[in-house]
């Protein structure tokens, strides 16, 4: 009786402490860089916060009809990709269809990461602001050179930011990445140079903050923002389940076939970054909303600066295509609305910005 009593306390000592681990290996799952747990101070992520799939549809009465029709009309075109609507803070629809990874057969969800291409100039910006008001940059009238030495140029960081002047770097030393790069640079078009402004802004924001850029990028950005699903890209994010793969352009019997992948290996050794949809859609509302921790009145948005990007009036519209990967952002700033869509196959019958063009007459309705 005795060993039996201790036979039934041994196993439940057992038992709690598995329970214990696995409860500890949960939390540390759901809090490491792909966790979507969002902070509920804007009303973006509160309603991002109790979905990662796709299928939400807030419209009503003759709206609600209309997304309905849309969403046919995306399916019978044979469009694949997903779409985000967001009116005044809120996701007020969104879909999707196919795959955003065919071979582990993983649709589009939230949580689904992709390089964001261009984005990433708008965000270095973003950083070298931040290092400006945190005094480890002095001014942006500063001259570049002042921070990366090997640079023997007069631009300053203001024209770097703007976009107002551009340094040419030789293509061979662009491709090693190495700080000789700029040592024969030039202001002027030369055979065989290209644009280095964006090498150019990696150097300036490691050299002035002494920190790498992955760090400089989670301190700056993905922290303070509460992008927990961003990140710079290494060769060991390649493998995970919620990377959106690029394919080729393949059809059978008249249908798209995603098979073929589009080679982006370049995406994992060279300081780019990606993010969840749903960190895309909470990074454009807080710039939108000048909520990202920079002075209203800085270079950021001014007319002549990146603004231009994400730009809340006149509906314009951001695209994008990194590496068979489709950005297409259409914005409304009368009524505070975009439509994000993403895609991972070149449809000829329905383009992306095609796509976000008609969800964002839909929204503003």
């Amino acid at each position: 009786m005795l060993k039996s009593k201790k036979y039934i306390i041994v196993s439940l000592i057992i038992l709690i402490v598995m329970f214990m681990l696995g409860y500890l290996f949960f939390y540390v799952q759901n809090n490491s860089h792909q966790s979507t747990k969002f902070n509920s101070d804007e009303k973006v992520t509160d309603s991002l916060i109790t979905r990662t799939n796709m299928g939400l549809n807030n419209l009503h009465g003759k709206r609600r009809n209309r997304l309905v029709t849309l969403q046919k009309k995306v399916s019978d075109e044979q469009f694949i990709g997903a779409y985000i609507g967001v009116k005044n803070g809120k996701v007020v629809f969104s879909g999707q269809s196919g795959y955003a990874n065919s071979q582990k057969k993983v649709p589009f969800m939230m949580t689904s990461t992709l390089n964001i291409g261009s984005m990433q100039y708008l965000i270095n910006n973003i950083m070298i602001m931040k290092l400006v008001q945190a005094n480890q940059i002095h001014s942006s009238e500063d001259k570049v050179s002042e921070y990366v030495s090997e640079l023997n140029s007069k631009i300053t960081i203001k024209k770097l930011l703007r976009g107002s002047a551009t340094i040419y770097i030789n293509k061979s030393k662009l491709e090693d990445n190495s700080k000789t790069m700029y040592e024969d640079a030039s202001q002027s078009p030369k055979k065989g140079y290209v644009s280095g402004n964006e090498q150019l802004k990696l150097q300036l924001i490691k050299q002035s903050s002494n920190l790498s850029y992955e760090d400089c990028f989670q301190k700056l950005i993905a922290h303070p923002m509460h992008l927990y699903s961003s990140y710079v890209a290494t060769e060991n994010d390649k493998s995970y389940a919620s990377n959106i793969i690029g394919y080729k352009y393949k059809t059978q019997s008249g249908a798209p076939v995603q098979e073929s992948q589009i080679n982006d290996d370049f995406l994992y050794h060279n300081n780019t970054v990606n993010m969840s949809i749903s960190d895309m859609i909470r990074f454009i509302h807080l710039f939108n909303s000048k909520k990202i921790g920079i002075d209203n009145k800085s270079v950021l948005y001014d007319d002549q600066g990146a603004s231009s990007y994400f730009s809340n009036s006149n509906g314009k519209a951001y695209q994008n295509d990194s590496y068979g990967r489709y950005i297409s952002i259409k914005m409304d700033g009368s009524s505070n609305a975009f439509v994000l869509v993403v895609s991972n196959f070149p449809n000829e019958n329905l383009k992306d910005i095609t796509v976000a063009n008609e969800m964002i007459n839909l929204l503003n309705e």
